[in-house]
Protein backbone atom coordinates (compact mmCIF):
# COMPACT_ATOMS: atom_id res chain seq x y z
CA UNK A 1 0.00 0.00 0.00
CA UNK A 2 2.87 2.36 0.89
CA UNK A 3 4.49 1.66 -2.50
CA UNK A 4 1.22 2.50 -4.24
CA UNK A 5 0.92 5.76 -2.36
CA UNK A 6 4.50 6.72 -3.24
CA UNK A 7 3.76 5.92 -6.87
CA UNK A 8 0.63 8.05 -6.82
CA UNK A 9 2.59 10.94 -5.30
CA UNK A 10 5.21 10.76 -8.07
CA UNK A 11 2.52 10.55 -10.72
CA UNK A 12 0.80 13.58 -9.23
CA UNK A 13 3.98 15.70 -9.38
CA UNK A 14 4.54 14.67 -12.99
CA UNK A 15 0.95 15.42 -13.91
CA UNK A 16 1.08 18.83 -12.28
CA UNK A 17 3.87 19.63 -14.71
CA UNK A 18 2.08 17.99 -17.63
CA UNK A 19 -1.18 19.84 -17.06
CA UNK A 20 0.54 23.22 -16.97
CA UNK A 21 -0.22 24.95 -20.30
CA UNK A 22 2.65 25.20 -22.78
CA UNK A 23 2.89 28.41 -24.85
CA UNK A 24 3.37 28.22 -28.62
CA UNK A 25 4.19 31.37 -30.63
CA UNK A 26 1.81 31.55 -33.60
CA UNK A 27 0.80 34.06 -36.29
CA UNK A 28 -2.72 34.82 -37.56
CA UNK A 29 -3.28 36.96 -40.68
CA UNK A 30 -6.09 38.78 -42.46
CA UNK A 31 -6.08 40.75 -45.74
CA UNK A 32 -8.25 43.17 -47.71
CA UNK A 33 -8.08 45.50 -50.73
CA UNK A 34 -9.29 48.99 -51.68
CA UNK A 35 -9.81 51.17 -54.77
CA UNK A 36 -10.73 54.86 -54.78
CA UNK A 37 -11.94 54.78 -58.37
CA UNK A 38 -10.97 57.60 -60.74
CA UNK A 39 -11.06 61.17 -59.40
CA UNK A 40 -11.46 63.83 -62.10
CA UNK A 41 -10.89 67.58 -62.03
CA UNK A 42 -10.15 70.44 -64.44
CA UNK A 43 -9.32 74.11 -64.33
CA UNK A 44 -11.50 76.78 -65.89
CA UNK A 45 -10.61 78.16 -69.33
CA UNK A 46 -8.27 80.99 -68.47
CA UNK A 47 -5.59 83.27 -69.87
CA UNK A 48 -3.78 83.33 -66.51
CA UNK A 49 -2.44 80.61 -64.17
CA UNK A 50 -5.19 78.77 -62.29
CA UNK A 51 -5.74 75.57 -60.29
CA UNK A 52 -8.51 73.17 -59.19
CA UNK A 53 -8.69 70.11 -56.89
CA UNK A 54 -10.99 67.18 -56.19
CA UNK A 55 -10.96 64.33 -53.62
CA UNK A 56 -11.96 60.67 -53.65
CA UNK A 57 -12.12 58.09 -50.82
CA UNK A 58 -12.31 54.34 -50.27
CA UNK A 59 -13.00 52.54 -46.98
CA UNK A 60 -12.08 49.00 -45.99
CA UNK A 61 -11.59 46.91 -42.84
CA UNK A 62 -9.67 44.00 -41.32
CA UNK A 63 -10.61 41.61 -38.53
CA UNK A 64 -9.24 42.27 -35.07
CA UNK A 65 -7.51 39.58 -33.02
CA UNK A 66 -9.72 36.84 -31.55
CA UNK A 67 -8.72 36.90 -27.88
CA UNK A 68 -9.99 33.32 -27.37
CA UNK A 69 -6.97 32.07 -29.37
CA UNK A 70 -4.38 33.14 -26.81
CA UNK A 71 -2.34 36.13 -25.68
CA UNK A 72 -1.61 38.79 -28.31
CA UNK A 73 2.09 39.78 -28.33
CA UNK A 74 2.48 41.83 -31.52
CA UNK A 75 0.66 43.53 -34.43
CA UNK A 76 2.05 44.45 -37.85
CA UNK A 77 0.05 46.04 -40.70
CA UNK A 78 1.68 46.12 -44.14
CA UNK A 79 0.51 47.51 -47.48
CA UNK A 80 1.32 47.51 -51.19
CA UNK A 81 -0.39 50.03 -53.43
CA UNK A 82 -0.40 51.51 -56.93
CA UNK A 83 -1.43 54.90 -58.28
CA UNK A 84 -2.36 56.34 -61.66
CA UNK A 85 -2.00 59.96 -62.78
CA UNK A 86 -3.14 61.41 -66.09
CA UNK A 87 -3.05 64.97 -67.39
CA UNK A 88 -4.05 66.80 -70.54
CA UNK A 89 -4.16 70.43 -71.57
CA UNK A 90 -6.24 72.18 -74.20
CA UNK A 91 -4.75 75.44 -75.48
CA UNK A 92 -6.77 77.55 -77.91
CA UNK A 93 -6.47 80.83 -79.77
CA UNK A 94 -10.00 82.31 -79.68
CA UNK A 95 -9.38 84.60 -82.68
CA UNK A 96 -11.82 83.88 -85.50
CA UNK A 97 -10.42 85.59 -88.58
CA UNK A 98 -8.31 84.93 -91.66
CA UNK A 99 -5.78 87.72 -91.30
CA UNK A 100 -3.92 89.58 -88.60
CA UNK A 101 -4.70 86.82 -86.11
CA UNK A 102 -2.59 85.16 -83.47
CA UNK A 103 -1.76 81.69 -84.75
CA UNK A 104 0.86 80.63 -82.22
CA UNK A 105 -0.75 79.23 -79.05
CA UNK A 106 1.31 77.96 -76.16
CA UNK A 107 0.35 76.73 -72.70
CA UNK A 108 1.53 74.39 -70.02
CA UNK A 109 0.23 72.70 -66.90
CA UNK A 110 0.59 69.72 -64.61
CA UNK A 111 -1.45 67.35 -62.48
CA UNK A 112 -0.45 66.25 -58.99
CA UNK A 113 -1.80 63.23 -57.17
CA UNK A 114 -1.64 63.04 -53.37
CA UNK A 115 -2.34 59.62 -51.90
CA UNK A 116 -3.07 58.81 -48.26
CA UNK A 117 -3.69 55.64 -46.29
CA UNK A 118 -4.57 55.70 -42.61
CA UNK A 119 -5.89 53.53 -39.79
CA UNK A 120 -8.56 55.66 -38.12
CA UNK A 121 -10.20 53.05 -35.87
CA UNK A 122 -9.29 51.80 -33.27
CA UNK A 123 -8.28 55.11 -31.74
CA UNK A 124 -4.56 54.81 -30.97
CA UNK A 125 -4.13 58.45 -30.06
CA UNK A 126 -2.92 59.16 -33.61
CA UNK A 127 -3.65 57.89 -37.12
CA UNK A 128 -0.74 56.10 -38.80
CA UNK A 129 -0.67 57.43 -42.36
CA UNK A 130 1.54 57.79 -45.41
CA UNK A 131 1.41 59.85 -48.60
CA UNK A 132 3.29 60.57 -51.79
CA UNK A 133 2.90 62.95 -54.74
CA UNK A 134 3.80 62.82 -58.41
CA UNK A 135 3.41 65.30 -61.25
CA UNK A 136 3.21 65.19 -65.04
CA UNK A 137 3.59 68.15 -67.39
CA UNK A 138 2.41 68.85 -70.91
CA UNK A 139 2.17 71.77 -73.32
CA UNK A 140 1.28 72.44 -76.96
CA UNK A 141 1.58 75.11 -79.60
CA UNK A 142 -0.21 76.38 -82.73
CA UNK A 143 -3.98 76.49 -82.86
CA UNK A 144 -6.38 74.28 -80.92
CA UNK A 145 -4.47 71.36 -79.51
CA UNK A 146 -4.27 68.87 -76.68
CA UNK A 147 -1.81 66.33 -75.41
CA UNK A 148 -2.21 63.59 -72.83
CA UNK A 149 0.40 61.79 -70.79
CA UNK A 150 0.02 59.01 -68.21
CA UNK A 151 2.13 57.38 -65.55
CA UNK A 152 1.68 54.21 -63.49
CA UNK A 153 3.73 53.39 -60.43
CA UNK A 154 3.90 51.18 -57.37
CA UNK A 155 3.89 54.08 -54.99
CA UNK A 156 3.41 53.09 -51.39
CA UNK A 157 4.78 49.82 -50.03
CA UNK A 158 5.84 49.12 -46.48
CA UNK A 159 4.68 48.89 -42.87
CA UNK A 160 1.78 51.15 -41.92
CA UNK A 161 1.81 50.23 -38.23
CA UNK A 162 3.70 47.84 -35.95
CA UNK A 163 3.82 47.45 -32.17
CA UNK A 164 4.47 45.09 -29.27
CA UNK A 165 3.32 47.65 -26.70
CA UNK A 166 0.79 45.91 -24.42
CA UNK A 167 -1.22 49.11 -23.88
CA UNK A 168 -1.72 49.46 -27.66
CA UNK A 169 -2.31 45.75 -28.27
CA UNK A 170 -5.46 45.95 -26.15
CA UNK A 171 -7.01 48.12 -28.88
CA UNK A 172 -6.81 45.20 -31.34
CA UNK A 173 -8.63 42.61 -29.23
CA UNK A 174 -11.97 41.52 -30.75
CA UNK A 175 -12.28 44.82 -32.65
CA UNK A 176 -12.62 45.64 -36.35
CA UNK A 177 -9.77 47.66 -37.88
CA UNK A 178 -11.07 50.44 -40.15
CA UNK A 179 -8.97 52.08 -42.86
CA UNK A 180 -9.44 55.03 -45.19
CA UNK A 181 -7.64 55.48 -48.51
CA UNK A 182 -7.86 58.87 -50.19
CA UNK A 183 -6.59 60.51 -53.36
CA UNK A 184 -6.52 64.21 -54.22
CA UNK A 185 -6.27 65.30 -57.85
CA UNK A 186 -4.92 68.81 -58.43
CA UNK A 187 -4.83 70.27 -61.96
CA UNK A 188 -2.84 73.45 -62.54
CA UNK A 189 -2.41 75.67 -65.58
CA UNK A 190 1.08 77.14 -65.23
CA UNK A 191 1.11 79.56 -68.17
CA UNK A 192 -0.88 80.58 -71.22
CA UNK A 193 0.71 82.76 -73.99
CA UNK A 194 -0.25 85.30 -75.05
CA UNK A 195 -2.94 87.13 -73.08
CA UNK A 196 -5.72 86.33 -75.56
CA UNK A 197 -5.08 82.57 -75.54
CA UNK A 198 -7.19 80.37 -73.27
CA UNK A 199 -5.89 77.25 -71.56
CA UNK A 200 -7.57 74.47 -69.61
CA UNK A 201 -5.83 71.62 -67.76
CA UNK A 202 -7.59 68.30 -67.08
CA UNK A 203 -6.48 65.73 -64.52
CA UNK A 204 -7.43 62.34 -63.10
CA UNK A 205 -5.93 59.99 -60.52
CA UNK A 206 -6.72 56.60 -59.03
CA UNK A 207 -5.35 54.83 -55.94
CA UNK A 208 -5.67 51.11 -55.17
CA UNK A 209 -3.89 48.35 -53.25
CA UNK A 210 -3.87 45.70 -50.52
CA UNK A 211 -3.57 45.62 -46.73
CA UNK A 212 -2.39 42.70 -44.56
CA UNK A 213 -2.41 42.44 -40.77
CA UNK A 214 -0.30 39.86 -38.91
CA UNK A 215 -1.05 39.05 -35.27
CA UNK A 216 1.67 37.31 -33.25
CA UNK A 217 0.32 35.52 -30.20
CA UNK A 218 1.07 32.82 -27.63
CA UNK A 219 -1.32 29.89 -27.60
CA UNK A 220 -1.72 27.98 -24.32
CA UNK A 221 -2.26 24.25 -24.86
CA UNK A 222 -5.27 22.62 -23.16
CA UNK A 223 -4.63 19.33 -21.24
CA UNK A 224 -6.10 16.14 -22.77
CA UNK A 225 -9.06 14.54 -20.89
CA UNK A 226 -6.97 11.40 -20.16
CA UNK A 227 -4.27 13.56 -18.59
CA UNK A 228 -6.84 15.27 -16.39
CA UNK A 229 -8.12 11.83 -15.29
CA UNK A 230 -4.64 10.76 -14.22
CA UNK A 231 -4.25 14.03 -12.35
CA UNK A 232 -7.43 13.25 -10.39
CA UNK A 233 -6.05 9.76 -9.63
CA UNK A 234 -2.93 11.35 -8.20
CA UNK A 235 -5.01 13.57 -5.95
CA UNK A 236 -6.87 10.50 -4.69
CA UNK A 237 -3.51 8.93 -3.88
CA UNK A 238 -2.61 11.90 -1.72
CA UNK A 239 -5.95 11.61 0.04
CA UNK A 240 -5.49 7.90 0.80
CA UNK A 241 -2.00 8.52 2.16
CA UNK A 242 -3.27 11.16 4.57
CA UNK A 243 -5.98 8.79 5.83
CA UNK A 244 -3.38 6.04 6.31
Amino acid sequence: MIQLLRYCRCVTVALLLATTGVSHALVMSDSTSFNTGTIYTSTANSTTPTSASNYGYAYTSLNGFDSSLGTLTGVSISYDTSAYIRSSIAVRDPSDCWAFCEDNVSGGGYVRGDFYLDLYDPNLGYNPSTSRSSSVNCSDNDGYCSRTTSTYANYLDGILFSTTDASLLEQFLDETLNFRASARTTATTSYCYDTEDTCRTYGETRFWGNLVVNYTYDEVSVPEPATIGLFVLGLLGFGLRRKG
